[in-house]
């Protein structure tokens, strides 16, 4: 006779008491006595583990509702999933949702909001290099072109000492923006070419003050040569960070 429910025999005919004989009457430790898979936790396409253990390693909020491809999977679906492994009922089906919702809903506006306060302090930073640093250099620069060309042509031989004057006084303005700015460089280290104008403008505003020239001995050495390679690198450098200027106007959409 079969045990009601307890998936045992008492024994077939015969058998002697005490021996136990499984359904079937397969011995101890054959195929048929294995342990079985308990299909209500292991992994199917909406289980709680197969969407959660993914998105735990990933160890991201957005990787909850995102598949390996990156694209959001339906929220529906998954809460669904989650849901019907804790066996859970549909209200709380649909709560979960709602939650899980919400809480994506907030996390791409807090994204969002972080990506917008970045974006405005770039623009800030980049808008104050231009505006006290590099722009005042280029133009300054740009404004004694023509002059320092007629000087040099003697052309303006007349004047001689108050153009003087003025490139005393002009070259003084920029090395004032360089020291009190020097925090808007956009480069890690101090560039030469700013180092090299500081030394020749400093050396020439030292004798020409007061007397009529440099002497032909100290004008040969190259610390004291005006050098070109510093209008160069300020026009191509503010040139250069307008265009990136421009570039994050359109990036956070403020043109």
């Amino acid at each position: 006779m079969q045990g009601i429910g307890a998936g045992v025999w008492q024994g077939p005919r015969g058998a002697q008491p005490g021996s136990q004989h499984r359904v079937g009457g397969h011995p101890p430790g054959s195929p048929r006595e294995w342990p079985q898979p308990n299909l209500a936790v292991e992994p199917t396409p909406n289980s709680l583990r197969s969407c959660l253990a993914p998105a735990i390693g990933r160890g991201s909020p957005l990787a909850l509702a995102a598949k390996e491809d990156g694209h959001l999977i339906d929220l529906g679906t998954f809460a669904t999933g989650v849901l019907t492994g804790l066996g859970a009922s549909a209200l709380l089906a649909a709560l979960f949702k709602r939650f899980l919702e919400e809480g994506i809903a907030n996390w791409f506006k807090a994204i969002q909001q972080a990506r917008g306060i970045v974006g405005q302090a770039e623009i800030q930073y980049r808008q104050q290099q231009l505006s006290e640093f590099y722009g005042p250099l280029y133009a300054y620069l740009k404004g004694s072109e023509a002059l320092y060309r007629l000087w040099m042509a003697d052309k303006l031989h007349h004047v001689n000492e108050a153009v003087k004057a003025n490139f005393r006084e002009q070259n003084q303005a920029m090395l004032n923006v360089i020291r009190a700015k020097a925090h808007l460089i956009d480069e890690e280290t101090f560039p030469h070419e700013l180092a090299r104008f500081m030394t020749s403008v400093t050396i020439w505003t030292l004798y020409t003050s007061q007397q009529d020239g440099v002497p032909e001995e100290v004008a040969q050495l190259p610390e004291t040569a005006f050098p070109q390679e510093f209008p160069a690198y300020i026009y191509k450098k503010t040139e250069e960070l307008k265009i990136e200027l421009e570039s994050l106007y359109k990036k956070y959409g403020i043109k």
